[in-house]
């Protein structure tokens, strides 16, 4: 079977969630005490370079507001304004031994907060492990975790997280690397990375994979053979390894090791630049030097006329008093509370933003730009202060010394704004065109949408474009070649096809909302119905997730031996009650297209999953040269393709009984499927001129995005079983295997007026369901 992993949810295998919580506690606890007797080793001499006390007190520290040459110049001031009283005697300076004594006491006090914040720094990445050593003790006494409180088995690949399957308390769950630990037992999947050293449980050799090998069972023997017609393959089995080390230790040390050499903040660098290197370094010298010549000058040569003083006052009290205000007499103290402030009150809106939930604002609404978005946030002083303690003390809940988020957003001069045509990309993949194909009439209304002779320059008089529909995303685009039911004899000579592109906005709010920009768009519903039904039946059906998982592990593998092509997916993470916790609305990829479109979740119950069906090809490029005229100028190195595949759900319609065939997968092998294209009104056949263009479209927008395919079509009788256990791989060149069929819709119907229980009114019916379905 291909879901032998499904069997083996409730194996008496692995650690207790208990015991590997102990397990993480103390390995994390053994790097921690490692490193700091190596730091204690190293801190015998406080005043090497690198140590806190250096860096209080080196003049080329950028982590300091007052450096040895400052203090020992504010050290003199104060001695001078206190000897100055002795030497002279006059009742003007009675106070002088009082201002130099402050002078002094705010030196000392300077010191101490420069010293003390700079030790703080120095120990804020351990005091945070031990943070989290004491919340991983309370999670091993108290916390009880069932498997509903991990993520689904089926969730996507995310560029934020990194998910293994574990087995724990005998049961399968997707468990984050950082809560992997020795001894655990992994379930490996064909292409995927090793968190960390280990060993098979099944293989006899006890084959080893260190961290970062990939898992690639031994494909078939004709994995490299040239042959004609398609193969069946057995899916790649997943493997069971034991963990042989705690992943989280390697990031540990980096993050102990490396938390003192992070580059200083641009306001530091700035501080150090201005305070210390031109003030103290190079201003108050000039100063004082200048001050004393001056009254050197004045004392020799003209006392005779402006008079001199005594020399204490001179050359001792000018100098100081000249010097004093471009000395750090309290700046190091307002430098940290003011700093201190502002992370603290950051940090104090962001958990008061957090506890009151205000209701998301629709940035598509048509509102008064002028007005603010969001309401401004109050935070009252006690809320502050509460805060201020703790991260003056260290005892905050962010890294205000090692990285400073109030420097951070400090140094954002400008907003940069990019568009869709940018250089910025979501991190998560969610559609952000839909291609389709519609037939030019007369009365139609022109679209605000460029044709597809628009976007290639093609002539007025090669419009015949491409019936079909297509979103290309930021990694993930999607194609639709609509309906698959054709006949190619269809009387269509009178009328033009023409290509339609609707742009989507990404809500940048929220993960995955998307808007139409046309807000016309709905008078292409009956093209866009299909389209949604199919994005629901596909990979946004949670029946179909552990299948296509398994599938996709199997073509990650097999992509492995092509360095041509990238195995790229379309995943999504469903929010499924008692399975899996996510944000309301946290819906992936195509799904929320699905939403817009009008299509509620509901819209799945009247169909039944029957079989799921998987084909795969590989890409030459000698091939692809040949086929794709823009390539032909390209390195080999900068062609990389989508892998090639298709899946296919064979669904029943409860209340009929007939079987629909829903298909996606990648532009190129789902049109080579492909006879005819559904118009919104009418069945179209696919002509050559329509089938470049659709290839043009898909093979320009994959060198930067991720296209995607669907394709429907009525079956007569239901497939093999046996079909859905293996995986069917196509060969290189297929073209000679996609002969021109009968349609399975022989007949020309329209649904505007099949009345009679034909294929065309069945088709009319199921398009009644789908706008019974919608919201």
């Amino acid at each position: 079977m291909i879901f032998s992993y499904a069997m083996e949810k409730s194996l008496n295998v692995g650690l207790s969630t208990k015991d590997a919580l102990k397990q993480l506690h103390k390995d994390i606890s053994s790097v921690l005490l490692e490193h700091e007797e190596s730091e204690r080793k190293r801190k015998r001499n406080i005043f090497r370079k690198g140590s806190w006390l250096n860096e209080s007190l080196d003049h080329n520290s950028q982590y300091t507001t007052l450096c040895w040459t400052s203090a020992v110049i504010l050290l003199i001031n104060g001695l001078v304004f206190i000897f100055s009283y002795f030497l002279f005697d006059n009742p003007r300076y009675n106070f002088l031994p009082l201002q130099g004594l402050i002078i002094i006491v705010l030196l000392v006090i300077n010191l101490y907060i420069v010293a003390w914040d700079n030790r703080l720094r120095h120990m804020e990445i351990p005091q945070r492990v031990h943070y989290i050593l004491s919340q991983l003790k309370v999670a091993s006494e108290k916390v009880q975790w069932s498997p509903d409180n991990y993520p689904h088995l089926c969730s996507p690949y995310s560029p934020c997280i990194t998910l293994q399957w574990t087995y724990r308390d005998g049961h399968l769950i997707n468990l984050p690397w950082a809560l992997l630990v020795a001894g655990d037992v992994i379930l490996m999947r064909p292409g995927q990375q090793a968190p960390g050293t280990c060993v098979s449980m099944e293989d006899k050799d006890g084959t080893v994979l260190q961290a970062g090998d990939v898992y690639s069972p031994q494909l078939h023997e004709e994995a490299r053979e040239v042959f004609s017609v398609p193969k069946a393959r057995a899916p790649l089995p997943n493997s069971r390894h034991l963990l042989q080390e705690t992943p989280y230790l390697s990031n540990l040390r980096i993050a102990l090791d490396g938390a003192l050499n992070r580059p200083a903040s641009c306001h530091n660098r700035d501080r150090h630049l201005l305070m210390v290197t031109c003030v103290e370094q190079a201003t108050v010298p000039i100063i004082v030097v200048f001050v004393v010549f001056l009254n050197v000058f004045r004392h020799l040569y003209l006392s005779q006329w402006v008079g001199a003083g005594h020399w204490t006052e001179m050359f001792l009290l000018q100098p100081a008093s000249a010097s004093l205000p471009l000395l750090p007499v309290i700046f190091p103290a307002t430098w940290l509370l003011l700093t201190s402030l502002g992370t603290a009150r950051i940090q104090t809106i962001f958990q008061s933003s957090n506890q009151r939930r205000l209701p998301p604002v629709d940035p598509f609404d048509e509102t008064d730009l002028s007005e603010p978005m969001h309401p401004a946030i109050e935070v009252s002083w006690k809320e502050v202060h509460r805060c201020l303690i703790d991260v003056i003390r260290g005892n905050g809940k962010v890294l205000s010394r090692t990285a400073n988020l109030l420097h951070v957003l400090g140094s954002v001069t400008a907003l940069c704004c990019v568009d869709k045509k940018g250089i910025l990309s979501w991190p998560n993949p969610t559609a952000e065109k839909v291609f389709f194909l519609r037939n030019s009439k007369p009365s139609s209304r022109t679209s605000s949408i460029t044709s597809i002779n628009a976007i290639y320059n093609a002539p007025p008089s090669n419009i015949d474009s491409v019936p079909h529909q297509k979103f290309p995303g930021d990694e993930e685009e999607v194609v639709e070649d609509n309906l698959k039911p054709t006949f190619p004899h269809h009387d269509n000579n009178t009328v033009q096809t023409v290509a339609e592109v609707l742009d989507l906005t990404h809500d940048h709010g929220s993960p995955f909302r998307l808007q139409f920009d046309d807000q016309t768009w709905r008078r292409h519903l009956s093209s866009l119905k299909p389209l949604g039904l199919a994005i629901l039946l596909n990979t946004c059906n949670m029946a179909t997730q552990e299948h296509y998982s398994h599938f996709c592990s199997h073509v990650t593998c097999e992509a492995m031996y092509n360095e041509d092509l990238v195995p790229v997916t379309n995943r999504r993470m469903l929010d499924m009650c008692g399975e899996m916790a996510v944000f309301p609305g946290a819906n992936k990829c195509l799904c929320e297209l699905a939403k817009q479109i009008g299509f509620s979740d509901q819209a799945q119950d009247i169909f039944s999953l029957e079989e799921q069906l998987s084909t795969f090809r590989h890409v030459q490029p000698e091939m692809v040269r040949r086929d794709i005229k823009f390539a032909r100028s390209l390195s080999i190195a900068k062609l990389k393709f989508p892998f090639p595949h298709m899946v296919g759900t064979v669904v029943k319609e409860l209340s009929s009984g007939a079987l629909q065939l829903m298909s996606q997968g990648t532009a190129d092998i789902i049109l080579d499927s492909c006879l005819e294209f559904w118009d919104g009104q009418d069945l179209c056949p696919l002509s050559p001129a329509d089938r470049k263009k659709v290839q043009d479209f898909y093979q320009r927008t994959s060198l930067t995005a991720y296209c995607s395919a669907f394709a429907y079509r009525p079956l007569s009788r239901s497939v093999n079983s046996h079909l859905s256990n293996v995986y069917l791989e196509l060969p290189a060149d297929s073209k000679h295997l996609y002969m021109p069929y009968r349609s399975p819709t022989p007949m020309h119907w329209d649904t505007s007026r099949s009345t009679h229980p034909s294929n065309g009114h069945h088709v009319h019916s199921l398009l009644t369901q789908f706008h019974s379905t919608g919201y």
